[in-house]
Protein backbone atom coordinates (compact mmCIF):
# COMPACT_ATOMS: atom_id res chain seq x y z
CA UNK A 1 0.00 0.00 0.00
CA UNK A 2 1.23 3.48 -0.82
CA UNK A 3 2.13 5.89 1.98
CA UNK A 4 -0.78 8.18 2.66
CA UNK A 5 -3.92 8.76 4.59
CA UNK A 6 -7.19 6.95 5.00
CA UNK A 7 -10.06 8.84 6.58
CA UNK A 8 -13.03 7.47 8.44
CA UNK A 9 -15.53 9.14 10.68
CA UNK A 10 -16.89 7.61 13.83
CA UNK A 11 -20.31 9.26 13.54
CA UNK A 12 -19.50 11.57 16.45
CA UNK A 13 -17.86 14.28 14.38
CA UNK A 14 -14.35 12.88 14.72
CA UNK A 15 -12.13 12.14 11.79
CA UNK A 16 -9.71 9.21 11.84
CA UNK A 17 -6.56 9.40 9.72
CA UNK A 18 -4.59 6.20 9.21
CA UNK A 19 -1.04 7.08 8.22
CA UNK A 20 0.65 4.30 6.23
CA UNK A 21 4.32 3.87 5.45
CA UNK A 22 5.65 5.32 8.69
CA UNK A 23 8.67 3.47 10.05
CA UNK A 24 9.33 2.84 13.71
CA UNK A 25 12.69 3.94 15.08
CA UNK A 26 13.46 0.43 16.35
CA UNK A 27 12.93 -1.43 13.11
CA UNK A 28 12.59 -0.91 9.40
CA UNK A 29 9.10 -2.42 9.38
CA UNK A 30 6.31 -0.12 8.18
CA UNK A 31 3.69 0.59 10.80
CA UNK A 32 0.26 2.21 10.69
CA UNK A 33 -0.51 5.12 12.96
CA UNK A 34 -4.12 6.15 13.52
CA UNK A 35 -4.79 9.74 14.47
CA UNK A 36 -8.30 10.74 15.51
CA UNK A 37 -9.10 14.38 14.88
CA UNK A 38 -12.15 16.45 15.60
CA UNK A 39 -13.41 18.58 12.73
CA UNK A 40 -11.76 21.73 14.19
CA UNK A 41 -8.47 19.82 14.48
CA UNK A 42 -8.80 18.59 10.89
CA UNK A 43 -9.54 22.13 9.74
CA UNK A 44 -6.45 23.39 11.58
CA UNK A 45 -4.31 20.68 9.99
CA UNK A 46 -5.59 21.71 6.55
CA UNK A 47 -4.78 25.38 7.33
CA UNK A 48 -1.24 24.46 8.41
CA UNK A 49 -0.73 22.44 5.23
CA UNK A 50 -2.10 25.32 3.11
CA UNK A 51 0.31 27.71 4.82
CA UNK A 52 3.21 25.35 4.11
CA UNK A 53 2.11 25.18 0.48
CA UNK A 54 2.09 28.98 0.17
CA UNK A 55 5.57 29.16 1.72
CA UNK A 56 6.87 26.55 -0.73
CA UNK A 57 5.41 28.47 -3.67
CA UNK A 58 7.13 31.63 -2.48
CA UNK A 59 10.43 29.83 -2.01
CA UNK A 60 10.14 28.23 -5.46
CA UNK A 61 9.56 31.63 -7.08
CA UNK A 62 12.65 33.08 -5.38
CA UNK A 63 14.99 30.18 -6.11
CA UNK A 64 17.69 30.58 -8.73
CA UNK A 65 19.15 27.08 -8.57
CA UNK A 66 17.39 24.64 -10.88
CA UNK A 67 18.28 21.57 -8.79
CA UNK A 68 16.90 23.15 -5.60
CA UNK A 69 13.75 24.30 -7.43
CA UNK A 70 13.18 20.73 -8.65
CA UNK A 71 13.42 19.41 -5.07
CA UNK A 72 10.98 22.06 -3.89
CA UNK A 73 8.61 21.17 -6.74
CA UNK A 74 8.70 17.55 -5.59
CA UNK A 75 7.85 18.59 -2.04
CA UNK A 76 5.03 20.79 -3.34
CA UNK A 77 3.59 17.91 -5.34
CA UNK A 78 3.73 15.66 -2.27
CA UNK A 79 2.13 18.33 -0.08
CA UNK A 80 -0.66 18.91 -2.61
CA UNK A 81 -1.28 15.17 -2.74
CA UNK A 82 -1.56 14.89 1.04
CA UNK A 83 -3.92 17.87 1.23
CA UNK A 84 -6.11 16.45 -1.53
CA UNK A 85 -6.27 13.04 0.13
CA UNK A 86 -7.26 14.49 3.49
CA UNK A 87 -9.85 16.75 1.87
CA UNK A 88 -11.38 13.92 -0.15
CA UNK A 89 -11.34 11.42 2.69
CA UNK A 90 -9.09 8.91 0.94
Amino acid sequence: MHPGFRKATDGLGKCRLNVYGVFSMESKTPVVITIELTEPERDLLMEVLASAERELLTEISRTDTREYRDRLDERLTLLESVRARIASGV
